[in-house]
């Protein structure tokens, strides 16, 4: 009894050793990452004004409402100046601009015929005078004391960038939802962690990031002249910002009482190709930062080591939703049920910071759960396409050419190829697996009869064969393992005898086991 125990558990365990294995770890990961991140304290923020700051705003095909709100939160923070680069095509915030500068003595105004993100962020970090320089979105909100709290790591000399923590202004719809789960998973939890183990973050986001003047002139035309694959680079102007501060070997901090809104994507569509491009961002910046110095100078390397989780992470996250195609395939429902029982029970707990704060956001959870999974295929996807480059919320079509479908095919089918290389390779350990469990309990089977009288082999064969002359069908009873190809392969079925089986098939992938298929014998 007891070694029959020990033969099922360690067959169990060959079984679903790739999802254990990457469960164990993922949750180790998150537990460390956890675990260090409660000793997160923010710098306290200044009790008086010591720096002087300039917010840089590059405009382009902006609501001038949540413009014109941007700009009066930005002015209760005293700013010493408000520089606007705003794109001429852009009439109605020149417009608002204009009002704005009536009641605010700092407000500067260039009006641009450069196309970009990059350029008119350059433009107004070279035309800045202040100490501090915090390059602002457009259409980002801040909270009242933003700045006291963002300005009071700049008295450690060699601190050159701080990051905010960034928040979804009033969501309403499930992308807007989604966007602020995904904000709060890094501010409530990846950048605590990275701050409390070192002085380098993955990126000081544009929608508020504060830098050091001194620090970031220097580098600011590699930023606006960035290529990558010998194509120039549109946005990622972030990531690539952070990424060269820190290789010149500034530290960079993380204020969490420094809080700022945006509106977030009202649509699905749009917010998953806003994380298509951030993507590709990432893994521009990630990999060249990877095989770069700094990181490595840490000891021990933590901040590298997290870069190589953020790039295998979307792998091992779809290793999951392929375990549940092969419990469903063969009928294993209770399995199914258990892993996606167990899929919202986790997101649940990882998702308690967020949760705590929107209660009523569990119920976005089903849907959290689907969305990271089709992340996790975009990041490949973009992967493959990194040589695509977008401003997709503010860009028009008249600016920047499209790839078209044929463009796009190769890198589509490479990142189909690779997904479906890892589900196949799962599928066949599977059933590898199924095979040798089978073919050793045949070995180890002991035959009876169902009086225990004697087992007569050759008798059996003949009464048989007798039975079988007399009919012109045969039983096929399916076993776990089988699928419909695999059993017109295995008894090397004609078309048309094929598809008489597949006519008596359950609905679904394939029959549940136990299904007696009825095959006429030719």
């Amino acid at each position: 009894m007891i070694a029959e125990t020990i033969y099922n558990m360690r067959e169990i365990i060959l079984l679903y050793a790739p999802l254990g294995i990457v469960g164990i770890w993922r949750w180790s990961v998150w537990l460390w990452q956890k675990i260090l991140s409660f000793r997160y304290r923010p710098i306290p923020p200044l009790a008086e004004k010591i720096f002087s700051y300039s917010i840089i705003t590059p405009v382009y095909n902006e609501d001038p409402e949540v413009f014109a709100r941007a700009l009066i939160s930005w002015k209760n923070n005293e700013p010493d100046e408000i520089v606007a680069v705003i794109d001429r095509s852009d009439k109605a915030c020149i417009d608002v601009f204009k009002k704005f500068s009536a009641i605010f003595a700092g407000a500067r105004l260039f009006i641009t015929d450069e196309h970009g993100k990059r350029p008119a962020l350059g433009r107004g970090i070279k035309a800045a005078r202040s100490q501090i320089l915090a390059l602002v979105d457009s259409d980002t909100i801040w909270n009242e004391g933003t700045a006291k709290n963002a300005l009071s790591p700049f008295l450690d000399s060699s601190v050159g960038g701080v990051a905010t923590r960034q928040t979804v202004l009033n969501p309403k719809t499930l992308a807007q939802k989604l966007f602020a789960i995904r904000l709060n998973l890094r501010y409530l939890h990846e950048f605590p962690y990275l701050s409390v183990t070192g002085s380098l973050l993955t990126c000081l986001s544009g929608r508020t990031a504060f830098y050091r003047k001194n620090a970031v002139l220097p580098i600011v035309d590699k930023m606006i002249h960035e290529k990558f694959l010998g194509k120039k680079c549109i946005s990622g102007e972030d990531k690539r910002l952070t990424f060269l501060i820190q290789k010149k070997g500034w530290k960079m901090k993380y204020q969490q009482d420094a809080i700022v809104s945006t509106p977030g994507a009202p649509e699905l569509v749009k917010f998953f190709s806003q994380n298509l491009r951030w993507s590709r961002n990432s893994w521009r910046t990630d990999i060249r930062a990877f095989f770069s110095y700094f990181p490595w100078k840490q000891e021990p390397p933590l901040f590298a080591y997290h870069l190589f989780d953020r790039a295998v992470q979307p792998f091992t996250l779809l290793i999951g939703p392929i375990y549940l195609f092969i419990f469903i395939s063969m009928g294993y429902w209770n399995l199914a049920f258990i892993l996606i029982a167990w899929w919202l029970i986790s997101r649940t707990i990882k998702l308690f910071p967020h949760l705590r704060r929107n209660p009523k956001d569990i119920f976005i959870v089903p849907f959290f759960v689907i969305a990271q999974y089709v992340l996790a295929i975009l990041k490949i996807y973009g992967l493959f396409t990194l040589d695509y480059h977008s401003w997709i919320t503010r860009w028009h079509k008249s600016r920047l050419r499209k790839k078209t479908f044929m463009e796009l095919l190769p890198s589509r089918m490479t990142a189909i190829f690779v997904v479906g290389g890892l589900s196949f390779a799962l599928v066949q350990y599977q059933y590898d697996n199924l095979q040798n469990s089978e073919s050793k309990q045949r070995q180890t089977a002991i035959a009876y009869t169902e009086d225990f009288s004697q087992f007569d082999l050759n008798a059996k064969q003949q009464n048989f064969q007798r039975k079988r002359n007399a009919s012109n069908t045969v039983s096929y009873i399916l076993r776990k393992p089988d699928s419909p190809n695999f059993i017109n392969w295995r008894l090397n079925l004609s078309p048309e005898a094929s598809k008489k089986i597949l006519a008596q098939r359950q609905s679904g992938f394939s029959a549940s086991p136990g299904t007696k298929f009825h095959i006429n014998i030719e």
